[in-house]
């Protein structure tokens, strides 16, 4: 089973994963990432966060690779404040702030 890899110098956790063969040039070889912490239980609490964090990442980037546009949940909310700059720019435009 999967587990927090701790650096023998530092005693910081981390998360260490090979990337998958198809993803390498496109992410490099190795996915890791600092837990931040030098506790062994929380270490363990955050190891699953980021764990579905990769694997979100390899998702993208397969998704990437078959051509295909995916969302980030960052993009929602770009999109969604475009729209309100839009829409509240046409209300001013117009005078019109009653339906």
């Amino acid at each position: 089973m999967a587990q927090p890899f701790k650096h023998p110098s530092t005693g910081r956790y981390y998360i260490r994963r090979n990337v998958p063969a198809e993803l390498r040039h496109v992410l490099g070889h190795e996915y890791k990432r600092s837990l931040g912490t030098c506790e062994a239980a929380e270490a363990k609490a955050r190891f699953a966060e980021h764990w579905a964090r990769s694997e979100t990442m390899f998702a993208l980037a397969r998704a990437q690779a078959a051509g295909q546009e995916m969302m980030k949940p960052g993009d929602a909310e770009q999109l969604a404040a475009r729209w309100f700059c839009a829409e509240q720019e046409r209300l001013w435009r117009t005078r019109s702030f009653v339906d």
